[in-house]
């Protein structure tokens, strides 16, 4: 509702999720964003925002004044937890040297960044254990015309490595892959998109964003991107033509993951972050587990935030189903954090994984993250 009332004023909020999410859901997940040229989180577009506390009262988190007399539970917390972080300085080194995460409260480095305390961003990435998030006052963006939007069909991972790396160092951002066996599954269902003309079975289609005020740098932009890439590599300009393809994407992938019949997709380990000298690397050994558990596991994700997803198939009614899904699981988070990865790297660990973050994160961290917790149940 929201993205149809703004681009009636060519306005858009360019964060990613889930259409159905509320925009407090957006904000509890810490929701990865596109901030001008560079990639951020919904909290680069949060001015203020209202959240009920454990204590029934209202907070409005752009007011808290740390010297003021107030007795309500924002205040207190926003003065508790800002005195507990000054007497612990050494933990905030560890807090900034910690690796990509959303695990526990991501948003506590944005919090105390350069040691200016603010509340907000204690609620991204909190998934409702702080306060029920019901007022925002959000910055937007324009949105860009064309041109504005590549697609780039790879043959394989390695050419999908190449194609990522260029586009970084050519500041595209938004930019983001698909394994084309994901489009081969849509095809059977009589969907199709018209980017592969022959889809490679390692194959991957990127689709990037040369976003920037100027419609002159656009241009050059694609222009450089074109240049540096052999002629056998397509790069395929959005135009009003083809706009429709482009426009297609999100709903194929949509299909992909809702597919009917006895076994289910279920998003159980989505948005792992692998250091980006790690991708083809990672792709290799998740083409391995493919083999391994007799899965097909077709991965999709943003080259901006170094995320991965998969979505493997569980039958609810087949105990072997889940017996497979654990071992699978176990192989698969073990293989992220042999590469220095996270499972959390794009959205809170949740219930699920909340053991498999316990076991990898420094006991200090952790230790904050329950005072926190506390400070907020008081």
């Amino acid at each position: 509702e929201l993205r149809t009332a703004l681009s009636a004023s060519a306005l858009e909020l360019p964060v990613y999720g889930d259409p159905h999410e509320t925009i407090g859901g957006l904000i509890a997940n810490c929701a990865p964003a596109s901030v001008n040229t560079r990639p951020g989180t919904i909290i680069d577009f949060i001015q203020d925002m209202e959240v009920v506390l454990a204590d029934g009262s209202l907070v409005q988190s752009g007011q808290i004044n740390l010297k003021s007399g107030d007795k309500n539970l924002g205040t207190k917390a926003s003065k508790s937890l800002n005195s507990w972080l000054l007497k612990n300085e050494k933990l905030l080194e560890k807090i900034d040297d910690a690796e990509e995460s959303k695990s526990w409260y991501p948003g506590i480095k944005t919090a105390i960044a350069k040691r200016n305390f603010k509340l907000a961003p204690i609620f991204c990435g909190s998934e409702g254990t702080l306060g029920v998030i019901t007022e925002v006052i959000l910055k937007v963006e324009p949105i860009f015309e064309m041109p504005n939007y590549i697609a780039i069909p790879c043959a394989n991972i390695k050419e999908f490595v190449r194609v990522s790396n260029l586009l970084i160092d050519e500041k595209f951002t938004d930019i983001e892959f698909y394994d084309s066996e994901i489009f081969a599954e849509i095809s059977k269902t009589g969907k199709s998109l018209r980017f592969f003309k022959a889809p490679s079975k390692d194959g991957y289609l990127v689709i990037a964003n040369a976003k920037d005020d100027s419609h002159t740098k656009r241009r050059v932009k694609i222009r450089a991107i074109q240049k540096k890439l052999p002629e056998s590599i397509r790069v395929i300009v959005a135009n009003e033509k083809n706009i429709g393809d482009f426009a297609a994407i999100q709903e194929n992938l949509i299909a992909y993951l809702s597919e009917s019949n006895l076994e289910h997709r279920v998003p159980i380990v989505d948005q792992v972050y692998i250091p980006c000298e790690k991708r083809a690397e990672f792709l290799a050994k998740l083409e391995g587990l493919n083999k391994e558990f007799s899965m097909r596991l077709p991965a999709y994700g943003s080259v901006d935030y170094d995320t991965y997803t998969v979505r493997p198939k569980l039958r609810p009614d087949d105990m072997e189903s889940y017996k497979n899904m654990i071992g699978f699981l176990r192989k698969y988070i073990s293989i992220v954090k042999e590469l220095g990865g996270n499972v959390c790297g794009g959205a809170p660990e949740g219930r699920f994984l909340a053991p498999f973050m316990k076991a990898e994160t420094n006991p200090a961290i952790i230790e904050l993250n329950r005072k926190i917790k506390e400070i907020f149940d008081e």
